[in-house]
């Protein structure tokens, strides 16, 4: 008899305490290189290999309790971001804990769960806090940080908002207020270019992937604007949008091909390929 399949029962399975885990309550997951599943709950992290778990608490060198992020860097640290705790990663069977606190300083609440990571490809680790002014370069294994300050450098009420890493190795810093910063050997550089916040205004940025320079793609009003080597080149055309009006800005993300992807909460998701654009 001909007709549509009927699921009688979901293909997945589930996982609770029952299993092993330490908590219902999962904030995040990640797979490690080895292929083991970290998983940051409110009552520690588990590890899962496709058959048992086995949970660390602070009992066991975990920074706090509750993990609301998990990171692997290039040296198979694995990093545990907490809600309130100390910032740690786990290597070579134990945890280490690194200090943070010139990030933490910054908030009123002290909270950690906002940590970023970004690698520079050359065995740096850079790692920020979203609203600080403050940024902690790793630089290897068992080398000593190095922390740039950009609170001389800012605007009242000015933070770091995004980093964006250029094939030269230097890690460019973008702030709330527009402002792009190069950190590279120690030294800081504004290198906003001329006019850019006057001409532009209020934009969203994304930062994308090149391999010969710079690249910040981001919407205002005349359209959707690649930042090239310090200058905004047009790529598409504000006739060529959808009229978002007053509501919120899109969301601009470019893929490995150089299509252009734009998301918005009321108009969906547009793609503009890159022969089009």
């Amino acid at each position: 008899v001909a007709g549509h399949a009927q699921v009688t029962s979901p293909n997945f399975e589930q996982y609770s305490i029952k299993n092993g885990l330490p908590s219902q309550q999962i904030y995040h997951c990640r797979q490690d290189r080895n292929g083991f599943l970290w998983i940051g709950t409110d009552a520690g992290v588990s590890r899962f290999d496709g058959r048992k778990f086995v949970n660390f608490t602070v009992k066991d060198g975990l920074g706090d309790n509750e993990i609301h992020h998990i990171y692997e860097d290039t040296y198979g640290r694995i990093w545990f971001v907490p809600f309130n705790g100390k910032l740690t990663y786990y290597y070579k069977q134990r945890f280490y804990e690194q200090n943070i606190d010139v990030l933490v300083r910054e908030s009123s609440h002290g909270r950690r769960n906002n940590i970023v990571f970004k690698e520079d490809g050359k065995g740096g680790l850079y790692i920020s806090k979203l609203n600080s002014s403050k940024v902690i370069l790793i630089q290897g294994l068992y080398s000593k940080s190095i922390v740039f300050d950009l609170g001389p450098y800012l605007k009242s009420n000015e933070t770091f908002a995004a980093f964006h890493l250029t094939a030269g190795g230097a890690m460019h810093c973008l702030t709330g207020q527009k402002r792009l910063f190069i950190l590279q050997k120690g030294n800081i550089r504004d290198v906003t270019p001329a006019h850019f916040l006057e001409s532009f205004g209020n934009c969203t940025f994304n930062a994308t992937s090149e391999k010969s320079h710079l690249s910040l793609t981001f919407y205002c009003e005349e359209g959707i604007f690649q930042l090239r080597n310090f200058s905004p080149v047009l790529l598409i055309e504000k006739s060529r949008l959808p009229n978002f009006g007053n509501s919120e800005p899109p969301l601009i993300d470019v893929d490995e091909y150089e299509n252009i992807w734009v998301s918005h909460s009321e108009y969906n998701l547009a793609l503009f390929r890159k022969i089009d654009s």
